[in-house]
């Protein structure tokens, strides 16, 4: 892994916030010349906001050199001084190690899968939560996609027992789409002061995010515990060993902007308080598109005989514009050899997401493959030999995650591909004797189309320090809520008087 650029005590104050101090003064001294007054007092505004910047810059530098106690710690950090101790300061080293400390709380802190009691993690995690299971989380280590660097696995144990588990993920997301429209100059400025910092393998602007979840699914795939934990307390327990880890990021030179939850089902919500509490701030997202197929559906055939004519007819016709399309489950030796072509149709799709945390590729599918085995499906589409499209998605219990999909956009009209792959996700379900799927997020329209429905799935965020902190909940709730015509194709219901506009929420 990488490191990013430091700075040391030798540049306690960078040469560019003596710039922007020099360029204050001097919009000052140009403000007391001027004779028009609104004029006038425009440049002295403007003068002192960069006296503001350089100074508030200057003064942070110095801060984390002497690595000084962070200004606020979370409200469950009063026990002892090991607690009181700010996650982000380098000072810690010098404290007791926190994961002795954890460990005689009945706390088992890890970096890689290997370390933990895979069978205990394994009788604990259900099969329907595959992405917090051993084997899938070891087949991630192995080949991660790009953004995620770094694991820690968390194990509560009580009276012999594990009670509770939680996996953690450090991302390093991505902000050229957010800083490319910010000045070079103001960027290298202010950058250090927000967080923000250049990786040196190539020179992308990255922060930090240590998440506790999966950043390739959707759902509450981070945590679970056993009937005799609560919610709370089992929220509380992740917000204390997440700032744990914290420490243990900064201590390796890799400090952590954000930390966050992810996701928060509608049956947590009653217990979302306690986020709040620890100072978490919700976050708005689209909503996980899901349905359960009805009991008395046997087969596919059953799923498309109780849609309304309307959408019985747009499947047909997808079919029969589909009809070209030439399917193929890959097995491991299949996927190996057409690893390239699967990359690069995953390059089509994510070229145009409007922002990934992380980014998958075919090498990662491959590793998943080996270790799931027939849980995960991976189908190609040909058209006369050549690769246009793929879907991938792997078995949860009883539910089916339908997770990822590559196309060439140039066949995606001509062959109605996408929604093609749509519905061989249920088709492909049912086969596994599944009673329910999860398309993910994105695309809420045509995955209503298909009988998908919304589901509201929350999230948590906490900035570094109480500036940012402030920043981020303002731009958490300025974030507008979309709105989605949802539509409902079974005959249950009417499909021209039961489509219906939805927020997110």
């Amino acid at each position: 892994m990488q490191g990013t650029q430091q700075t040391g005590l030798f540049s306690l104050i960078s040469l560019r916030f003596v710039v922007i101090a020099l360029l204050g003064v001097a919009v000052v001294m140009l403000s007391s010349v001027l004779g028009c007054p609104s004029v006038s007092m425009g440049f002295c505004l403007g003068g002192h906001l960069l006296l503001g910047v350089s100074l508030l810059g200057g003064m942070q530098r110095v801060w984390r050199s002497f690595g000084r106690k962070q200004l606020t710690s979370l409200p469950f950090q009063e026990a002892s001084s090991d607690k009181q101790r700010s996650c982000f300061c380098p000072l810690s080293r010098l404290r007791r190690d926190a994961r002795v400390v954890l460990r005689e709380r009945g706390v088992h802190l890890v970096s890689r899968i290997h370390e933990v009691p895979k069978e205990a993690w394994d009788r604990l995690v259900p099969l329907r939560k595959m992405p917090l299971r051993t084997a899938f989380l070891q087949a991630l280590e192995q080949d991660p996609p790009d953004g995620l660097v770094g694991w820690r696995y968390v194990w509560w144990e009580d009276e012999g027992e594990m009670r509770a588990v939680a996996a953690f993920q450090l991302l390093e997301i991505p902000m050229d789409a957010v800083t490319s429209q910010i000045p070079a100059w103001l960027q290298s400025s202010l950058g250090g002061m927000v967080g923000i910092e250049r990786r040196q393998s190539d020179g992308a602007s990255i922060v930090r995010l240590l998440l506790c979840g999966n950043a390739l699914s959707s759902g509450d795939f981070g945590f679970h515990a056993d009937s005799r934990w609560s919610t709370e307390r089992l929220l509380r327990e992740i917000a204390q060993v997440q700032e744990t880890i914290a420490q243990e990021c900064a201590r390796d030179g890799r400090p952590v902007l954000w930390s966050g939850i992810k996701d928060l089902p509608s049956a947590m919500r009653h217990d979302a308080h306690t986020l709040e509490d620890l100072g978490m701030i919700a976050g708005r997202a689209e909503p996980v598109m899901a349905f359960s197929f009805d009991p008395a559906w046997r087969s596919f055939a059953d799923y498309q005989e109780a849609m309304a004519s309307k959408y019985r007819q747009r499947l047909r016709a997808a079919r029969k514009k589909g009809a070209a399309l030439q399917r193929r489950e890959l097995s491991l030796a299949a996927l190996r050899d057409n690893q390239p072509a699967i990359q690069g149709l995953f390059e089509q799709v994510l070229s145009r997401a409007e922002f990934c945390m992380v980014r998958p590729h075919a090498a990662m599918l491959l590793r998943l493959k080996a270790a799931l085995g027939e849980d995960l499906i991976v189908q190609l589409y040909e058209v006369e030999g050549r690769p246009v499209g793929f879907l991938a998605g792997y078995r949860c219990g009883e539910i089916f995650e339908a997770n990822w999909v590559g196309m060439d956009y140039e066949a995606n009209a001509p062959h109605c591909l996408y929604q093609n792959l749509l519905y061989d996700f249920v088709e492909i379900a049912f086969a596994l004797g599944c009673r329910g799927i999860d398309m993910g997020r994105t695309a809420t329209e045509i995955k209503s189309c298909v009988g998908a429905e919304p589901e509201a799935m929350a999230f948590y965020l906490r900035a570094k320090g109480p500036i940012l902190q402030r920043l981020l909940r303002t731009a958490l709730s300025s974030i507008p809520s979309k709105e989605w015509v949802i539509r409902h194709p079974f005959r249950a219901e009417t499909s021209a008087s039961s489509d219906s506009t939805s927020p997110t929420t």
